[in-house]
């Protein structure tokens, strides 16, 4: 230690002469220092040394009171420079700093953060915001750091390379005092002089210590505090977003809906055929438009999800297609449906049953349309376990999916078990002859041939 810090080592707050001593009054809490008359300078010296003390418990409850009771109308950032200043102007310092510790990489960082300036700390060279240096730059404070320890001395007591990097900014004496949170490290509490060669008593250490641990927990509460808040304000503007969203769905929704209940209505009361093909035309009109605004919000896309895949079928002989389909109705309207084709279709009322009617006679089946949801087994697990099977055609036999899950994760599920093609439901009787003349060799359907006496092109499954 040189002799400046050890000189203001022996005369640190609160070292008492020793013809100097207390005595009690008798009241509680009252004392008074009792001194030799050839003792008056000391007393005087020790006069200024509580007067000092009292100060610097009075400069630290200020801080407080300022960081707990923070003014409504002034940011976090002014409140901080507030507590800075007050400190500065007691310490007589012209840069008071707090540098973070983040990690980044593997590699943890100090940066520089919140920052006051004195008139002489405005005239030096500039600490600039967001400066950084590893850890690994300076060893021996990492070192100390974990020991608790700090740095309070004139440039001139610390080594050479601390003083040239230190020398850079015109600083003449330094304070820096580690400030854990939580038993972790957090960041430096640093106090510069530019103007002359001190340290600080360990009375003042000891107070700004406290003081730096109040502005840490201070500004990690703010921080916390900020992010609460964007959080509350995205969720805000979530629901927002999900409010006009419904909102504009349901007079999307029910403009066709209300064509499609009016014009059933009129049809059905009506005997006149005319007007009951221009009601079912009507009817067809809306339900397209339906289904056109429920794929619009469901992102989904024929051509982007369904065709990718379609290479990768081979071809095939025969006119027999196995239908996995739990619902009566659903699968009544598919038979209907294709009748006119001439196709063999038999039925499956789950996907275990699916996997039992095809295992059991595999070449007799050229294809496979397979609902999704279905009890017992769904569709999924019914597609991996016939492309598992031993059967020649296993791997390859096209597998549709005939499914109302059309979102854009759903249909890359169907082809992520092995199924040929998508088809979203409602059913599109083109959609339906498009994809078995895809797949079925020599076949050329068409809604014409399948069946003429059917207008409408979609129905609900």
């Amino acid at each position: 230690m040189n002799e400046f810090m050890k000189t203001n080592q022996e005369y640190s707050i609160g070292v008492m002469p020793d013809a100097a001593s207390f005595s009690h009054l008798g009241r509680e809490g009252e004392s008074v220092v009792t001194v030799y008359p050839e003792h008056e300078q000391e007393l005087d010296w020790m006069m200024r040394i509580i007067g000092e003390r009292d100060r610097l418990l009075s400069m630290s409850n200020r801080v407080a009171s300022m960081l707990l009771m923070t003014d409504p109308e002034k940011t976090f950032d002014e409140s901080i420079n507030e507590c800075f200043e007050l400190i500065g102007r007691y310490i007589k310092a012209d840069r008071i700093h707090i540098w973070r510790s983040v990690g980044t990489d593997n590699i943890s960082h100090f940066v520089h953060k919140h920052e006051w300036l004195s008139e002489t700390g405005k005239q030096k060279p500039v600490v600039p915001f967001s400066l950084e240096f590893p850890h690994g730059d300076k060893p021996e404070w990492a070192d100390m750091f974990i020991g608790n320890g700090h740095i309070n001395s004139p440039l001139s007591g610390l080594p050479r390379y601390n003083q040239d990097y230190l020398g850079a900014f015109d600083i003449k004496s330094i304070v820096v005092i580690p400030l854990y949170l939580q038993h972790k490290f957090w960041g430096l509490f640093c106090i510069d002089d530019c103007k002359r060669e001190r340290v600080l008593s360990d009375e003042e250490i000891h107070v700004l210590r406290s003081i730096g641990l109040l502005i840490s927990n201070a500004i990690l509460k703010n921080e916390i505090q900020a992010k609460l808040a964007g959080a509350l304000d995205e969720a805000e503007r979530a629901d927002r977003a999900k409010i006009d969203f419904f909102s504009n769905m349901s007079h999307e929704i029910r403009t066709p809906m209300n064509a499609i209940i009016g014009m059933a209505t009129i049809g059905k009361s009506t005997a006149d055929l005319k007007r009951k093909d221009y009601s079912l035309g009507k009817i067809d009109e809306a339900a397209k438009r339906l289904m056109g605004i429920i794929n619009e919000c469901l992102g989904y896309d024929k051509k982007q999800t369904g065709e990718k895949r379609a290479d990768s079928v081979g071809v095939f002989k025969g006119r027999r297609i196995l239908l996995a389909e739990d619902v009566d109705i659903n699968r009544e309207i598919v038979l209907t449906l294709l009748e006119p084709t001439l196709l063999e279709i038999d039925c499956a009322v789950n996907g275990a049953e699916a996997v039992r009617m095809f295992s059991e006679a595999p070449e007799k089946y050229d294809m496979i349309f397979m609902d999704v949801q279905m009890p017992e087994m769904d569709g999924y697990e019914a597609t991996r376990r016939i492309r598992s099977l031993d059967a020649a055609n296993a791997a390859n036999i096209p597998i549709v999916a005939i499914t109302a899950n059309v979102c854009s994760e759903d249909v890359e599920r169907c082809f992520s078990v092995g199924m040929s093609d998508h088809i979203g439901k409602p059913l599109n009787l083109d959609e339906i002859l498009e994809t078995i003349n895809k797949f079925i060799q020599g076949s050329r359907l068409t809604a014409a041939v399948a069946s003429p006496d059917i207008r409408v092109n979609s129905v609900w499954l």
